[in-house]
């Protein structure tokens, strides 16, 4: 009998650890990737990325450069490709700084996530990521050509929404996702580089680089709020921001927008409270062009117009690119608040529990400049 027992302690232990991989599998539904759905409101998720990944496999096979290779196992390795980043985040292709260290971030990730799992079964997937990684068989050639196919696709049927927003050329497209294609299936890289060829006789792949002096810059209006809804609900979680227990309406807001010709390509946002002004919103779609600082100059003088003596503004323990951005702009640290992001899910339930580099949100940090 204490034999039976021992064999169902032992059942029962690997199943509770099949459940904690299976239940940790949840938070790649939270990953979000720089792909934008066909309906444009959203950016695409990694488990939406990897079960796309799967269907295309079973349709396009096909087309895979060696005829018999196992499906299953491309299938396999298509749904574990990007379990890594649970922890590792969403790298992006045209990414330089973010792909130096791609490898060792992911190398990490692959430790944690796998490790879940019973021995063998670790092995197992952490095997058929690796074979993918490596890229040196047919199934992997096939898998790695279908995971550069898919965001062209999107990206072809967004406007070139992504490519544009990165200022992504012709000559990065192809070459990022040329060697990829032609090893996994030459048929599929004649049509895919085609199609990027065409975007860009469409205009939907950027330029080198826009000057200054096409970026114009004018308060909000009315006619701006339905663009800045759609902006708000896919990347800050919501209509409202949530700063020191306040809750903003942010759509309602004053502010100012860049233009590039009639597209928006950034905003800020601010509310005054007597002789204080809050920056509450500051967001760049196009970064390295001085939007993000042009727009804080301009609510930096509408502050000083309005006889206010304080800018400030409130970010996360989690955003040491913004406390460096900030810092450089001659705002200081005056406060920590600890733990205040518990109180802010209260008020706005979206808030995730991660941030940057997956650093879990707790604390809000105040930052102020004199006027």
């Amino acid at each position: 009998m204490q034999h039976i027992g021992g064999e169902m302690n032992e059942a029962a232990a690997r199943l509770e650890q099949q459940f904690a991989f299976i239940l940790e599998l949840d938070k790649l539904k939270q990953v979000l990737r720089q792909s934008y759905l066909t309906g444009k409101l959203r950016r695409e998720n990694d488990a939406e990325h990897s079960w796309h990944l799967a269907m295309m496999a079973l349709v396009l096979r096909e087309y895979a450069a060696e005829p018999n290779i196992n499906l299953q196992r491309v299938i396999a390795m298509v749904l574990v490709h990007d379990l890594v980043e649970i922890d590792a985040g969403d790298t992006f292709l045209y990414d330089a700084v973010g792909n130096m260290d791609k490898d060792a971030r992911e190398q990490a990730a692959a430790e944690r996530v796998f490790g879940l799992l019973p021995a063998e079964q670790c092995a197992e997937l952490r095997g058929l990521w690796d074979e993918f990684e490596a890229g040196r068989t047919a199934e992997a050639h096939f898998a790695r050509a279908l995971d550069r196919v898919e965001p062209i696709l999107l990206n072809v049927h967004t406007q070139g929404r992504t490519w544009r927003e990165h200022q992504v050329t012709l000559e990065m497209a192809l070459e990022r996702n040329r060697e990829p294609l032609m090893q996994g299936s030459p048929v599929l890289a004649e049509y895919m580089l085609r199609l990027i060829q065409d975007a860009d006789a469409r205009g939907d792949l950027s330029t080198i680089q826009l000057p200054d002096e096409t970026i114009t810059y004018r308060p909000l209006r009315p006619g701006d709020r339905q663009w800045l809804v759609l902006l708000l609900e896919e990347h800050w979680g919501g209509r409202t921001i949530v700063t020191r227990g306040k809750v903003h309406q942010a759509y309602t807001l004053p502010g100012f927008i860049a233009l590039a010709g009639e597209q928006p390509v950034g905003v800020v946002l601010y509310h005054r409270d007597g002789i204080s002004c809050e920056l509450v919103l500051l967001h760049s779609l196009r970064e390295g062009i001085g939007i993000g600082t042009t727009l804080l100059k301009q609510v930096w003088q509408a502050a000083q117009a309005a006889a206010c003596r304080r800018l400030w503004l409130v970010t996360t323990n989690d955003n040491t690119p913004a406390l460096g951005y900030y810092q450089k702009r001659g705002f200081q640290l005056v406060a920590i608040y600890k733990d205040a992001l518990t109180v802010a899910r209260e008020l706005k339930p979206s808030i995730p529990l991660y941030g940057i580099e997956r650093i879990p949100l707790r604390d809000e940090i105040e930052m102020e400049i004199g006027l």
